[in-house]
């Protein structure tokens, strides 16, 4: 496995709890990470099951992963694809992109044009394409012409749980929460939404939001809420142990414009959460529409609706949860995902 990832993000999280799994079905993994300190935490957690290489450059990596049965890039930049015919046979690429952005005004189709002439026609230079959603698989088959394989993401259900008798009061307290609150774990980016779930969150005054994450436009949406003169809003940073975030609220916001397939989406649902997002492909295939949680059109006030009914009916609410855990725990566990990418892998190397 390849990556050119400068920083740690979704697709070096899945690596981080994938490979390892992977190793446990009796794989030699091999690891080829940046050179950078950002990546460390990575290299660290993997070290003892992975065989991990770091690099300054792409050219140092070819000749060391000569011997591999297959090599998988991940990249986060188009040029690294480049790569792939330094690369011998089989070579496939990893794509965790946020391949459609509904974007309004003509953007969604202008993303894509991009999309499509940088990334995935230098993707053309692999034997092909896994990605981490069965409906990403079909759009890039039909729209960009690619042969790719879905593979869903999986998460941990024992890490991400329903809090115990007692402890969601305590994990309450230690965040401060004293109200309804929806978390809204996410990057602080355009497409992830937060302008709407801001203007959300005016409709809902008698809800709390909390904001965590990291990204340069933190401090523009942090403004954004003062403007607003939102006193049902807070930012948090990164926080170290989600897990227990999630078991502290009450309900997972998430209005975003750009999936693959969500972990954080994933770990609410694991946790038995109420869902309340956008109704993307990618979110549709995770939420099952008034079974699993709510699937809504990403404007505020359809969203505010969907978060006042919720907050109204908890019983129901209760059983979105319970039944998102249970879809949780039959198709996306991460046993369930590294096994299905050991299967895929071992396919095409037997080719």
């Amino acid at each position: 496995f390849i990556t050119d990832a400068p920083r740690i993000a979704g697709s070096e999280i899945w690596l981080r709890e994938i490979l390892p799994q992977l190793a446990r079905l009796g794989v030699q993994v091999m690891l080829a990470l940046p050179d950078v300190p950002d990546l460390e935490p990575i290299a660290q957690a993997v070290a003892e099951q992975v065989t991990v290489i770091r690099y300054r450059n792409a050219g140092e990596i070819s000749e060391t992963l000569t011997s591999a049965d297959i090599r998988v890039l991940q990249a986060w930049f188009p040029k690294t694809y480049r790569l792939l015919d330094e690369l011998p046979r089989p070579r496939w690429v990893f794509v965790h992109d946020q391949i459609v952005y509904h974007y309004p005004l003509g953007l969604k189709g202008l993303y894509s044009l991009i999309f499509h002439h940088t990334k995935a026609r230098a993707m053309q230079s692999a034997d092909g394409v896994l990605t981490c959603s069965r409906w990403a698989a079909r759009h890039l088959e039909t729209v960009h012409g690619l042969k790719a394989v879905g593979i869903p993401n999986g998460v941990d259900p024992e890490k991400f749980r329903p809090p115990k008798p007692g402890e969601k009061a305590e994990l309450r307290l230690r965040f401060g929460f004293r109200r309804f609150t929806w978390v809204m774990p996410a990057r602080f980016s355009l497409e992830k939404n937060h302008i709407t779930a801001l203007l959300t969150a005016r409709l809902t005054p008698e809800a709390d939001f909390v904001f965590v994450g990291g990204g340069p436009m933190r401090g523009n949406f942090a403004k954004l809420a003062q403007l607003l003169r939102l006193r049902n809003v807070r930012f948090l940073p990164f926080v170290s142990d989600m897990p227990k975030l999630y078991r502290a609220a009450d309900g997972f916001f998430f209005p975003t414009l750009a999936e693959n397939q969500s972990l954080t989406t994933l770990e609410a649902m694991a946790t038995g959460l109420p869902v309340i997002t956008s109704n993307l492909p990618a979110q549709t295939e995770l939420i099952t529409h008034w079974e699993d949680g709510l699937t809504l059109l990403p404007r505020p006030g359809v969203l505010s609706k969907g978060l006042k009914w919720v907050m109204t009916h908890p019983k129901e609410a209760q059983a979105f949860g319970r039944s998102a855990r249970a879809k949780v725990e039959r198709d996306h566990t991460l046993e369930k995902a590294a096994k299905q990418l050991y299967r895929t892998l071992e396919s095409l190397t037997s080719i």
